[in-house]
């Protein structure tokens, strides 16, 4: 059987049922739902309107921050879902002789202390040595170099976190690299940027993480 509904000018729509269509009552939802909804069953005969839902891994990227004439700066706000990050740096530089690094913390603010990471460089000779106290992080870092690169953090179990880094400055084409894990007291929400001795003469930040 075909129910027709004629157009008030002209034309119409039909809704046929299928040759065996069994016995079923379909109850239709009250209003006009919202833009993009779709009609979605409960099995028994009852449609309502239902939003599309993203049920796939999904990126997020966060504002740029600045870390000119600072010696500490924090990008907060990552969520406890979050299982993958990704640390993007942008002509970081110094406005003096010293090291400075990448830490992740909690609510209760940065772990200096909790890392188990190796950092080096390359580029005309080999180096490295091991952190306790951050990711990433060198010997002195000279006001002359400008720094690009990313660090990639992804969850390991609880609240145990793996980066893998690499960065490149413009010293004659050395690359600076750092790898390893921290342990933090609790979930993390923030990553820092610090310095040890000085401020950042310029340099831009920000951050894209992944939840499942």
């Amino acid at each position: 059987m075909t129910l027709r509904l004629n157009g008030s000018t002209s034309g119409y729509v039909e809704i046929d049922a299928p040759a065996t269509a069994g016995s079923n009552t379909l109850v239709l939802p009250t209003g006009n739902g919202s833009n993009g909804q779709y009609l979605q069953t409960n099995g028994s005969g009852a449609l309502s309107w239902a939003t599309v839902t993203d049920t796939g891994a999904r990126w997020t990227t966060t504002s740029s921050v600045s870390l000119s004439g600072q010696s500490s700066v924090s990008i907060t706000g990552i969520p406890s879902t979050a299982t993958q990050i990704i640390v993007t740096l942008n002509t970081v530089q110094m406005a003096g002789n010293f090291d400075w690094g990448i830490r992740a913390g909690t609510s209760s603010g940065l772990d200096s202390s909790n890392y188990d990471a190796m950092r080096g460089y390359n580029g005309g000779s080999l180096g490295g040595e091991q952190s306790s106290d951050r990711w990433f992080g060198y010997g002195t870092a000279s006001t002359a170099f400008v720094f690009n690169g990313r660090l990639v953090i992804y969850k390991m179990t609880g609240n145990i976190w793996h980066g893998d880094g690499n960065l490149h400055y413009n010293g004659g084409g050395t690359g600076r690299i750092s790898f390893g894990k921290v342990s933090l007291g609790g979930t993390l929400d923030r990553i820092g940027f610090v310095t040890l001795g000085s401020t950042f003469s310029t340099g831009n930040a920000y951050l894209s993480y992944m939840e499942p």
